[in-house]
């Protein structure tokens, strides 16, 4: 098999993400706390395509399609050869595949979709910070409700497995968003349950290893559920089955756009038909029904698209439409998105406790995206109560991502709390975010040989909890590796402090 398509160096971290968010220019930060204020309070439906997957280590698909290309044109099966054909037009070489072969399983396995070392399944995608775990972030947070994606590959489920959503028939939690359900047929798409806990992710052009699932049984029929041919995507605005999922929500929801290069026909006709049914039920306002998040934002189909969200308008004064990245990540410019997002939703919060965010960009993301976060997380393990303990051992068993905005009081007296503490151990400098994370969160007193963690609760709460017992040995087995290490960590109720082994 010549086709390559993972690039495994193109995997970074979190803390890598935040240093990218500082390649971003004052234009595209502006840009994105506008995009912020827009998004605030509205149904947003995210649309990722193959630039969502870079920051995975996926190639673009204009690079897969050069090396199915190659696979073709040096094939003896697939001649002759259609001399038409652009080495980067994914779906014409697969249809030319497809004429020779009468197969949409050889299709299919030129791709290399059966072998999972190409394509891999969540588990082994390798350990990165990427788009879909910021998504999944905001998931959590309560901004978004669903996804579309139109790759084959397991990005997403990785990232949303990453901050700590499961699957199948595990009880979900109540208070947050906590297991998530992939659908990538027709098949999975017929299920009537009613789900509110779930976040449902659609993977409109089918996925790897639902394909190999299924191959099992019958290679040809899991063959068709991937859509990558010319004559799939033209047959997709009739009898695709994700076209009436995808319509619905795009009638009442804001699209964005991530990394999604509106190449795709079907997709963008079927978003102009949508657009133009809104618009004669109610007239356009400048305010936009897409936005884009790429690389490079300025194609002529995105434009096109974007003016269609416009209701062929010119968007108003100061009205965003479109975030570049170029310079910087889709992950960086989303996780700034999200702080901006949680910044407008904890400034009431900040304010009644007297306290602000910082001016400096990077002490905001160590905040918001990494001390905030561990925090959080310990203050919900160590306040045991007998409404959460379903979404509680979730997160003990997932080791999940614990919403800010869910109780945006706790999150700012948590903020302030550190504040306060890293005042008094007279540390006034800005914190770093890859300190934070090298400290899990914790306030570190070298000199003493202590390292603190504000849980946000009351003293007899945290007393309780810290008992010996099994409750306290499975928060300890949860957050172990969690801990810095020697070090004494102290766990810090606001008027007094429990050491933790």
């Amino acid at each position: 098999m010549s086709v390559r398509v993972m690039e495994g160096g193109r995997q970074q971290s979190l803390i890598a993400h935040i240093e990218a968010v500082d390649r971003l220019e004052d234009d595209q930060l502006q840009a994105i706390g506008g995009l912020a204020q827009q998004l605030h309070g509205q149904n947003v439906l995210p649309v990722v395509g193959a630039g969502a997957s870079y920051d995975c280590g996926m190639r673009l698909a204009r690079d897969i399609a050069e090396d199915l290309y190659a696979a073709y044109t040096g094939n003896p099966d697939f001649e002759p050869y259609d001399p038409q054909l652009a080495p980067t037009d994914l779906a014409a070489i697969a249809e030319a595949i497809f004429v020779r072969a009468d197969s949409q399983a050889r299709v299919v396995s030129e791709l290399g979709l059966p072998d999972p070392e190409l394509w891999r399944p969540a588990e082994a995608m390798g350990d990165h910070f990427c788009v879909y775990c910021v998504l999944a972030r905001m998931v959590r947070e309560g901004f978004l409700g669903e996804a579309f994606g139109f790759n084959y590959d397991c990005g997403a489920e990785a990232g949303l497995s990453a901050e700590g959503f499961t699957y199948g028939d595990v009880a979900a939690g109540r208070q947050w968003l906590d297991r998530a359900r992939i659908i990538a047929d027709g098949e999975t798409n017929t299920n009537t349950a009613r789900d509110p806990s779930t976040f449902t992710f659609y993977k409109a052009n089918g996925c790897a290893v639902r394909y190999r699932e299924l191959a099992e049984l019958d290679e040809e029929k899991a063959a068709e559920n991937i859509v990558v041919r010319t004559d799939q995507i033209n047959r997709w605005k009739s009898s695709g089955w994700s076209r009436n999922p995808f319509r619905s929500r795009a009638e009442n929801h804001v699209l964005m756009l991530v990394g999604f290069a509106a190449q795709d026909p079907r997709f963008s006709a079927e978003l102009r038909g949508v657009l133009e049914g809104v618009y004669r039920e109610a007239p356009a306002n400048a305010r936009p029904r897409v936005v884009a998040i790429d690389h490079a934002p300025n194609p002529t189909e995105i434009e096109s698209l974007i003016r269609s969200g416009l209701g062929g308008n010119q968007p108003a004064t100061g009205v965003v439409t479109r975030i570049c990245t170029q310079g910087s990540t889709a992950t960086a410019a989303l996780l700034m998105l999200l702080v901006e997002l949680l910044s407008i939703e904890l400034s009431d919060a900040l304010a009644e406790v007297g306290v602000g965010l910082p001016a400096e960009l990077n002490a905001q993301l160590a905040i918001l995206t990494v001390s905030a976060p561990f925090m959080r997380r310990w203050s919900y393990l160590m306040e045991t109560n007998d409404e959460n303990l379903i979404q509680r051992a979730n997160v003990i068993s997932q080791r999940g991502y614990v919403p800010l905005a869910r109780d945006p009081e706790l999150t700012a007296r948590l903020i302030a709390a550190r504040a306060i503490l890293r005042a008094r151990l007279g540390r006034s400098d800005p914190e770093r975010s890859d300190t934070a994370l090298a400290d899990h969160g914790f306030v570190v007193d070298a000199c003493r040989g202590l390292a603190y963690m504000p849980v946000g609760i009351s003293q007899e709460r945290l007393s309780a909890t810290c008992r010996p017992g099994s409750e306290l040995e499975r928060v300890k087995a949860t957050l172990r590796d969690q801990l810095p290490s020697h070090l004494d960590c102290v766990l810090v109720s606001g008027v007094a402090a429990i050491y933790v082994e």
